[in-house]
């Protein structure tokens, strides 16, 4: 009974101790935000002081000083530079004239980590402002700094010590008012038996007072401790039946488990195919087999969708006709495998010379189609030089160059378009169609911007 007690005498301090400790944290935690509120008051004050010094320094010296430099009068600058180093917090001054001559000061306790700012120095002469020289000026921060310690100090302590003497008293009063009582009920509960579940609960406390919530905690361990009476007999008859039916479930389970390991390994597989599948299927519906290119169907898709963007956005939208010249003889002249080539090489060309979020397919033939959202018309005409000045580089069969075959140079013409609100995306191809047309009839290997 005493190993008891003593163990009970322990757990009561230790809960006591906590309750101290916490609220001697919550008071730290309480001190410093209020501290750090205040001081954070106090700094803005502090550093709009400064801010009014720096004024002070521009409304009533700047202007004698930028005289005295227009007039060369070493005095004068001299005398305003001073008044100015006598300001209250000052720390550093260096002056720069026009001719790039300086003059500094430097407060004794200088330090780098200061209030820093400059001011040109202009002189007003026939209405014109003439740029005399350049202030720099920096106030030191050390008076705001040992202000806040020392406002912060007091503070931090001030709340620190009330509320600490706050979360003694209530350790007391748990001490006083809840933990013998809980030593009663703790003492209670460590007898507890089966043949004991039923005694009463008996609290240190007058008869006639009102009960409160320790005593509904008794009334409900009496009620518990009855209940577990009858739960203590039914439990002993269903735990032989448990486990017999637990033995036969986890044959059923491990049986089961090792099914659908095997199920879900054959699903996973299915799964990974059937992606791989999809992938490719999507890629070849999405691209032309021959350039690598997205296909005239997933242009047509990926023009919808930008269109719609460029409509909720308000960004610009343009497209861009591309068309081989001449493509029909190079057939002819160096056979259709050539031909092939030459499309390749143009679909390389736009590919490396779009963005990212740009896209670039093959329109139909030899017709590419490039859509370039968030450009403009003079943006997709610059990019539509570059790619006609690159495809001037490229060579027909891959041997010979372009200008020893001036009948067969291998060039392009482009179309450009921007849409315009409202415009449904056939419009605008259409445009750029037109543009394309215009291009070809007066001379091709030309950008041609659509009106």
């Amino acid at each position: 009974m005493n190993a008891a007690s003593d163990s009970l005498h322990r757990r009561r301090t230790s809960v006591a101790t906590q309750l101290f400790v916490a609220g001697l944290g919550l008071s730290l935690l309480v001190a410093l935000l209020a501290a750090a509120l205040l001081l954070l008051l106090l700094r803005s004050a502090e550093l709009e002081a400064l801010d009014q010094r720096y004024t002070e320094i521009e409304r009533v010296h700047l202007q004698s000083l930028a005289a005295g430099l227009w007039a060369v009068d070493g005095e004068r600058v001299r005398v305003a530079f001073d008044a100015i180093s006598q300001l209250e917090d000052m720390g550093r001054l260096q002056l720069t004239d026009d001719r790039g001559e300086r003059m500094d000061w430097r407060a004794p306790d200088y330090r780098v980590l200061h209030s820093r700012r400059s001011f040109d120095l202009f002189h007003l002469e026939f209405g014109e402002r003439i740029k005399v020289g350049r202030l720099e000026a920096e106030l030191s921060r050390d008076r705001v700094n040992a202000s806040l310690w020392r406002e912060g100090g007091l503070i931090f302590g001030s709340v620190l010590l009330t509320l600490l003497a706050a979360s003694l008293v209530l350790q007391w009063l748990f001490r006083h008012r809840v933990g013998r009582h809980l030593e009663a009920l703790a003492r209670h509960a460590s007898s507890l038996s089966p043949d004991t579940l039923g005694r009463p609960v008996v609290l240190a406390r007058p008869p006639t007072r009102y009960p409160d919530e320790l005593d509904t905690v008794a009334q409900a361990m009496e009620e518990m401790g009855r209940s577990l009476q009858l739960e203590f007999a039914t439990r002993a008859r269903m735990l032989k039946e448990l486990q017999r039916s637990r033995d036969a479930l986890e044959t059923r389970v491990e049986e089961r488990t090792l099914a659908l390991r095997e199920e879900a390994q054959r699903t996973r597989e299915a799964l990974a195919e059937l992606e791989q599948s999809k992938l490719e299927l999507d890629r070849r519906a999405n691209t032309d087999a021959l350039t690598g290119l997205a296909n005239r169907g997933h242009l047509d898709l990926r023009l919808r969708k930008e269109l719609a963007r460029a409509q909720r956005s308000g960004q610009a939208l343009s497209v861009v006709l591309v068309d081989i010249d001449h493509f029909k003889q190079i057939n002819d002249r160096f056979g259709h495998a050539q031909g092939d080539t030459a499309l390749r090489e143009v679909a390389h060309c736009l590919q490396m010379a779009t963005r990212p979020n740009d896209l670039a397919g093959r329109w139909g033939g030899e017709e590419f189609l490039l859509i370039l959202p968030g450009t403009d018309s003079t943006g997709a005409s610059a990019l539509g030089e570059r790619l006609r000045e690159t495809v001037d580089l490229l060579l027909v069969n891959g041997v010979q160059p372009i200008d020893a075959v001036p009948d067969l140079r291998l060039s392009i013409t482009l179309g450009v378009a921007c849409w315009n609100r409202e415009e449904t995306p056939e419009a605008l191809i259409a445009r750029a169609d037109q543009a394309l047309y215009a291009g070809k009839q007066s001379g091709r290997n030309r950008v041609v911007v659509a009106s």
